[in-house]
């Protein structure tokens, strides 16, 4: 109970799960860390586990969802606590015929395809195009019953109340298990196509977030594919970034299937290189293209060598998602390398056209407008970045709304807009001034305007108002005159590498330890780093500048030949600077997961502590690439 007091007094009452409004039922679910904070962006694979003590479940390919039922009120949260009951009407109104006073239900929202076998794809297009009666929920674990606190229970006993909670027909299922060794449940995965399965110890009390008791354990396909080309590496990599891949059809023609950046050693990175250069090509080789168009930047070779690659799956343009480099296969001559049947959903490729064209985008050209989420995207295919259309934009925000909203809605933003792309006029707003969607509210705080959005549909109207970048005030609209989080902007000068960047923000995490403050890392989608400070909602503005701007010149003064405090241009050439100034009414910083009008289209991307290394490339995360990155 004294827990979850301070839970609610640190401003976490809406994190998933929790009963907070729920009087019968103490207590909260929470994990560790936000997604929008501490995102897992990898995951390890594992071998299934044998023994009595485990249990096994499918993976489904879907959305984690917390169904909460209180004297026939349901409420469906995500993840991150986002309500989403208006979106799925039919569902809610599923759970509300269950005979139960109150109860606390997770499990996985889902869309099946014909075959049974759940596809990520075809949910987030029911959840766009409002679909409802297409949605399943799997139910797999009981957290709460009639106001009993389910939670300290064994995992295996839990379940058999659940089972018995529901006929478990139509929109809502119950997602079984298999007893014992997993390995048997992982070959059925594996031949049916899912993506895997999920072991969990039978024993196991419910615990939010990751931890020893579960494990995810992916299928992961494994095929050959041939080499048309490579990327240039960046900082201390060496070789190439990433080699870019592609099949034959059975007519002969090449089939982009996207590029693979992982799996290699510095020994095969540079001797793959010795191969790749004797082959190179002035341009592209006739190749047709799903989806997007290839990354800028590529150096083409001629198809000739042959890469094994392991992944979970294809896209729904054929991309392979998760790809690793398994080796070379000197056995097979490139011609043999064809897809004996598409991606799912995979549009039909047209004939290749005259020499003249060497790369064919297999879709049907986008429409001048559509609708996504509610929202009308008026001049869809404009380009905001060479190659990337303001339709990409609304799709990103769509795919990554789940992780993304915690961070940015409900708080107070200023956007940058580029109506022309990144190329074009760019400029700032805090105010509504002329039209804009309805999702996109103004207000402001201490005669501070600021603009204001609740869902994912604010994300889209952003994407349709050309809004590229998204600044977040450090407080929410809840309480603006007192920050729940600080900004430090680690801004390097001229001639400061990457390393001492990387180290620069270990440094200071470490300093700000010492004070008793936590912290997290975000890239910036541009040459620096934030460290992110959450705090309670206790002291006011003009204290946290104040503390803000006292650290930062007490790290200047301390190695002063490393830092600097204030932003005189002619003394930044070598160090970096530590921006205090994002810290104030008013003032902002870019949201996490927020890209930015540059090249590349980057994005301000949260990690974990351990994965900033002097290896980490930030711009590795776009738009393009980091949906993929972020683990369901």
């Amino acid at each position: 109970k004294d827990a979850d007091d301070a839970a609610r007094k640190d401003g976490d009452a809406d994190l998933p799960g929790s009963t907070a409004d729920l009087a019968p039922i103490p207590g909260a679910i929470r994990a560790a860390l936000p997604m929008a904070q501490k995102p897992q962006l990898c995951v390890t694979e594992a071998a299934p586990r044998s023994g009595d003590d485990w249990i096994s479940e499918l993976k489904f390919d879907g959305y984690r969802l917390i169904a909460r039922i209180d004297h026939g009120h349901v409420r469906l949260l995500t993840r991150q606590g986002q309500d989403w009951t208006a979106r799925m009407p039919h569902l809610a109104q599923a759970f509300a015929k269950l005979k139960l006073q109150s109860a606390m239900l997770d499990g996985e929202l889902v869309v099946q395809r014909s075959n049974g076998v759940s596809d990520f794809g075809c949910l987030q297009n029911a959840l766009s195009t409002g679909q409802d009666r297409d949605l399943l929920f799997y139910a797999f674990d009981l957290m709460h019953l009639d106001g009993w606190d389910l939670r300290p229970c064994r995992l295996d006993d839990r379940k058999s109340l659940l089972r018995k909670v529901s006929d478990w027909k139509g929109s809502l299922r119950y997602s079984d298990h298999h007893e014992g060794d997993g390995a048997e449940l992982f070959s059925l995965a594996a031949k049916t196509g899912l993506e895997g399965i999920v072991m969990k110890r039978r024993d196991a009390p419910y615990r939010a977030g990751r931890n020893a008791s579960w494990v995810k354990i992916k299928n992961l396909g494994r095929a050959e594919f041939v080499i048309i080309g490579w990327t240039k590496p960046a900082k201390a990599r060496i070789g190439f970034a990433a080699l870019e891949i592609a099949t034959y059809d059975a007519q002969g023609a090449l089939h982009y299937a996207g590029g693979v950046g992982t799996g290699f050693s510095d020994a095969v990175l540079a001797s793959l290189r010795a191969r790749l250069d004797p082959l190179a090509l002035p341009e592209a080789p006739e190749l047709i293209v799903s989806g997007q168009k290839p990354p800028c930047g590529i150096t083409w070779v001629r198809p000739e060598l042959v890469a094994e690659i392991s992944f979970t799956a294809w896209s729904n343009d054929g991309r392979l998602r998760h790809p690793v480099f398994l080796g070379l296969r000197e056995d097979k001559p490139a011609r043999d390398v064809t897809r004996d049947h598409p991606a799912p959903h995979e549009p039909a490729a047209r004939a290749f056209p005259a020499k003249t064209s060497k790369i064919v985008m297999a879709h049907a050209p986008k429409p001048a407008g559509m609708d996504i989420a509610g929202i009308h995207i008026s001049h869809a295919d404009r380009e905001l970045w060479p190659g990337i259309t303001k339709l990409a934009l609304a799709e990103y925000w769509l795919s990554m709304a789940e992780v993304a909203l915690p961070g940015i809605a409900h708080r107070p933003l200023a956007i940058l807009r580029c109506p022309d792309g990144i190329q074009g006029e760019q400029f700032f707003q805090k105010h509504r001034g002329g039209f804009m969607p309805a999702p996109i509210r103004e207000a402001s705080s201490d005669k501070q305007p600021y603009l204001a959005i609740d869902d994912v549909s604010g994300l889209i109207a952003m994407a349709q108002m050309s809004a590229i970048e998204l600044h977040t005030w450090g407080a929410d609209e809840a309480d603006p005159l007192h920050p729940d989080r600080l900004v430090f902007d680690l801004d390097p000068g001229e001639d400061v590498a990457w390393t001492e960047i990387v180290q620069a923000a270990h440094n200071i995490r470490a300093r700000l330890e010492t004070l008793g403050l936590e912290s997290f890392c975000r890239t910036s989608g541009g040459k620096g780093l934030h460290v992110v400070v959450p705090l309670a909602r206790s002291a006011d503005w003009p204290t946290a500048k104040v503390f803000c701007r006292g650290f930062a010149e007490h790290v200047s003064a301390e190695e002063p030949k490393r830092f600097l405090a204030h932003t005189k241009i002619a003394d930044r050439r070598g160090r970096i600077l530590i921006d205090w100034l994002r810290n104030g009414p008013g003032a902002t910083a870019i949201a996490s997961f927020s890209p930015r009008a540059r090249p590349g289209a980057t994005v301000a991307t949260p990690l974990a502590w351990q994965d900033l290394t002097e290896h980490l490339d930030p711009k590795a995360f776009t738009i393009a690439t980091l949906p993929s990155h972020i683990s369901s």
